[in-house]
């Protein structure tokens, strides 16, 4: 009977080894065939990006989706709208970012104010800026879905030397990319 149950266990254990052998052989590393670029990792069979890239292999630059010329109009608070034209453009890939906003203010003039930003997700951030009577906040906001620009642009107008009265400014940009 001892001879049964050490042949009967044996066996068992046999089986159960060869079984692991076989499983652990037929694992499939997902991330054997994937290539991540500009630094990426690949996790799970899909590349974690670092920032200023994205796509299924790090190769694009998350930048390149704002790149381009943007025509539409502009809206500072209960004002007519008026034409408007914006830049997006590289400074120093894969984050900085300039946006030049011409404004068509009459028949005959336009003014271009350049801000300088950096990219996070479908947004350029523009440093706040402040000076001794003027506090401005720009956001650039791209749409994905519909490839529409919106530039949010707010402007407090300090007056006198003590913040006692301000004078807040808001205005819109919203444009489409326009195409070659």
């Amino acid at each position: 009977m001892k001879f049964w149950k050490i042949t009967l266990l044996s066996t068992l254990a046999f089986f159960a080894i060869s079984a692991m052998v076989l499983y652990s052989a037929c694992t499939v590393d997902t991330c054997a065939d994937l290539k991540c670029k500009n630094g990426g990792a690949c996790i799970d069979g899909y590349c974690s990006c670092p920032a200023g890239y994205e796509g299924a292999d790090c190769s694009q630059l998350s930048s390149a989706k704002f790149v381009g010329m943007y025509v539409g109009n502009t809206q500072c608070d209960q004002t007519p709208a008026i034409f408007d034209t914006a830049v997006i453009y590289f400074e120093q890939p894969p984050l900085s970012m300039g946006v030049i906003m011409y404004s068509h203010r009459t028949d005959t003039t336009w003014t271009s104010d350049t801000l300088h930003g950096t990219i996070n997700g479908a947004n350029i951030i523009i440093p706040d800026y402040s000076s001794n009577h003027l506090n401005r906040h720009v956001l650039v906001t791209l749409d994905n879905s519909s490839g529409r620009l919106n530039i949010y642009d707010q402007e407090d107008h300090i007056h006198g030397n003590i913040v006692v009265d301000t004078t807040k400014t808001i205005c819109n940009f919203y444009g489409a990319r326009q195409t070659k």
